[in-house]
């Protein structure tokens, strides 16, 4: 993990190395299931359930989910989200939910690097379950996707 904070929108070629690429996969029912037995107790206390949605009724997802809407848009921040959602994958949750309007993509961003310190750490990505928001200026209200 990069060690100094996060300074998204620098031009400094220092800090092109804490973007990260697009992580590629999405929630899989394998997946999912593979990473709510790696949690026993929040199994037994039915902290993971099915979806309700047509086309994903076979994942599981937390009951709880951890959003990332509020907060300044600095490298405090960043950096705090992106040890919360770290945390939040190694205790037991698996649902997140960010758009591009969030903290001025910021949360967006922070998702992404604690995903991917997950992934390369212990976690798949295909046990995660991402909402995120987008909408088209004029279009119908904002609309969110599981992805």
């Amino acid at each position: 993990m990069h060690s100094a904070p996060l300074r998204f929108g620098s031009r400094d070629p220092a800090d092109l190395v804490c973007l990260q690429p697009m992580i590629e996969g999405f929630a899989t029912p394998e997946g999912t299931h593979r990473y709510s037995e790696r949690f026993p107790a929040l199994l037994q206390a039915r902290h993971f359930r099915s979806a309700k949605v047509k086309g994903l009724e076979n994942l599981e997802f937390s009951s709880i989910g951890l959003g990332t809407y509020l907060g300044e848009p600095d490298d405090a921040s960043d950096q705090l989200y992106i040890q919360a959602i770290e945390t939040a994958v190694r205790v037991g949750i698996n649902v997140f939910d960010t758009a591009i309007n969030y903290r001025h993509q910021r949360s967006e961003r922070n998702v992404g690097a604690a995903l991917q310190q997950s992934i390369h750490h212990q976690t798949s990505r295909n046990v995660v379950m991402l909402n995120i928001w987008f909408w088209n200026e004029g279009a119908a209200p904002a609309v969110k996707v599981p992805i």
